[in-house]
């Protein structure tokens, strides 16, 4: 996996606001496009900026982050 940035997701943290800080603008799903999806991860790229992110749930990783 290549990618500009990981994200570890969350009800408290979720992915379209831990991007909008990122992108310092509120973005969609809509702005991004899918360009891999497996067991752990799934990563995007942000259509405007090109932007690849890769992002996970600890239930996914199945870790514990306190």
């Amino acid at each position: 996996m290549n990618a500009d940035l990981v994200l570890i997701i969350s009800p408290e943290a979720p992915l379209m606001g831990q991007m909008s800080k990122v992108l310092g603008k509120i973005c969609t799903m809509y702005d991004f496009t899918t360009i891999d999806k497996n067991d752990k991860y799934v990563t995007i790229r942000h259509d405007e900026t090109g932007l690849v992110v890769a992002y996970t749930s600890e239930e996914r990783l199945n870790i514990k982050m306190d």
